[in-house]
């Protein structure tokens, strides 16, 4: 994959929540901390620190706070260069 600015290009395909392990979880990991509201190990774990940091992106973006990513947050973080 390209990179932007540091980040790689990715599309973000599915839900992702507390237990979730992958890729997509390190991307968001990696998005999150590009942005300064993640401040754990980039894992690919999506635990309480993680789930944390969503939440301040949600409440951030004027979206519901669940803590979890979905439509909306898939959407928005993958606006973010």
């Amino acid at each position: 994959a390209g990179q932007v600015l540091g980040l790689s290009i990715f599309k973000f395909t599915r839900p992702l929540g507390i237990g979730s392990r992958g890729t997509d979880v390190k991307e968001l990991q990696k998005r999150l901390l590009a942005v300064g509201l993640f401040a754990g190990d980039i894992t690919g774990y999506f635990g309480p620190i993680t789930h944390g940091a969503v939440k301040l992106f949600q409440k951030k973006n004027g979206l519901e706070q669940v803590g979890s990513v979905g439509p909306k947050t898939r959407e928005l973080l993958g606006k973010l260069k």
